[in-house]
């Protein structure tokens, strides 16, 4: 069975951005916001990486999207189901 595809340097941007940017910018907050460029640099990167030649070259699927937030919403299974992990 061939593996999942979707990590890459863009990934690390992502956790960047989370880890240091949103914090920084919530520092001293009465409310929740995020920076104007919130994951831009990510989404910039992530484009290039699954419209090059290189990576539809070496692979057939999509790429994997996970995020994982909390927040006051409730969040709903789509009907996206990984035909080994469910």
């Amino acid at each position: 069975i061939d593996g999942m595809v979707g990590n890459s340097f863009s990934s690390y941007v992502r956790d960047y951005d989370f880890s240091v940017l949103l914090i920084e910018h919530s520092k001293n907050q009465a409310k929740f916001s995020a920076p104007d460029n919130f994951g831009v640099l990510h989404g910039k990167l992530f484009k290039h990486l699954i419209n090059s030649a290189a990576y539809k070259a070496n692979f057939d699927k999509a790429p994997v999207i996970c995020l994982s937030v909390s927040s006051t919403k409730t969040y709903y299974q789509t009907a996206n189901v990984h035909p080994v992990l469910g």
